[in-house]
């Protein structure tokens, strides 16, 4: 697969899940659930974009107030973005674990490959609506 190719597919892929996930949640159960294609295909591509918005809306932006403008320092703002970016994985993998260990409560087989497809494809809404994290608050 072409990097053009990835990239169309990534984004039909959000927006099927935003707009049409009756449809989308179908064929995301017929797929393998591959760690390592879903860590860097999609959570190391999407879980960037609150990590960037953070650090350009704290450190570059910044806050303003009556009394004038406070930004992170850069060093800080950068620890924070790659702070955020690592746990976005382990949260994502962490729920994935939890779901996979709740599976038997809710009458369901425990399969964790489709435990991380959920986990993964769930927080598509949250990486997507970090952009706003650019206007601090």
């Amino acid at each position: 697969m072409d990097v053009k190719e990835a990239d169309m597919t990534l984004i039909s892929r959000i927006k099927n899940i935003l707009l049409a996930p009756d449809a989308e949640w179908p064929v995301i159960a017929q797929e393998s659930g591959d760690v390592k294609f879903l860590f860097t295909r999609y959570v190391a591509i999407l879980a960037l974009i609150p990590a960037l918005a953070g650090f350009i809306g704290g450190s570059i932006i910044g806050i303003s107030v009556s009394v004038g403008t406070f930004r992170v320092p850069l060093l800080p703002g950068l620890i924070n973005l790659v702070l955020g970016y690592i746990f976005s994985f382990a949260i994502v993998y962490a729920v994935a674990l939890i779901v996979d260990a709740l599976a038997p409560s809710f009458r369901s087989e425990r399969n964790l490959p489709a435990a991380l497809k959920l986990a993964v494809y769930s927080f598509t809404p949250v990486w997507l609506a970090g952009i706003f994290i650019l206007i601090p608050g």
